[in-house]
């Protein structure tokens, strides 16, 4: 007979898997991810957002992305998700049909639906960054705080530029992402 675990005692590491584990792992990962491309490509509304001539580079940084959002072991490096999306005008009705070509690529692959919902609260989120059409934005209190920071930002962005001394920023990865 097993042994009762004990509360606030530490899982087998066999319990822990992770969403990719869940969704198949890598291979089925890059699976879904052209099959979910098949879908928004075949939709008039969306196919305007995605260029053909970049889709091998898209695709390949979507798998790095949603293998580093599932728990798998690639990073994503590829730009900052409101700087990628800033110059479309993508509207809330767009990243809803998105997220549901998402979710049906993952049940047609026979990924189970209590899965696909987890993957798509991890996915949720980023809509206050990729959404950016004019009033599709979350809320007025969202807005009057990006542009207090955008404020911010743009003053202390001056400021260094003024420096008498060279300033390089860079970000985890060590990509430089500013230099005066």
């Amino acid at each position: 007979m097993a042994a009762k675990q004990r509360k606030g005692s530490v899982k087998p590491a066999a319990a822990r898997v992770s969403l990719l584990d869940r969704v198949g792992g890598e291979r089925a990962l890059a699976a879904a991810v052209d099959r979910f491309y098949e879908h928004v490509l075949g939709d008039a509304e969306l196919k305007g957002f995605f260029p053909a001539a970049g889709m091998d580079r898209l695709k390949a940084q979507q798998r790095d992305f949603f293998n580093q959002a599932l728990g798998g072991p690639a990073r994503y490096r590829g730009p900052d998700m409101r700087l990628a999306h800033r110059h479309l005008a993508i509207a809330q009705r767009h990243f809803d049909k998105t997220a549901g070509y998402l979710a049906q690529t993952l049940l047609e692959l026979g990924v189970d639906r209590q899965t696909v919902e987890e993957v798509m609260a991890a996915v949720a989120p980023l809509a206050s960054e990729i959404v950016n059409a004019e009033g599709e934005r979350t809320s007025g209190k969202d807005m009057v705080m990006e542009d207090r920071l955008t404020q911010l930002l743009d003053g202390l962005k001056s400021g260094i530029e003024h420096l008498g001394t060279n300033v390089f920023v860079a970000d985890r990865d060590l990509k430089l992402v500013y230099m005066n």
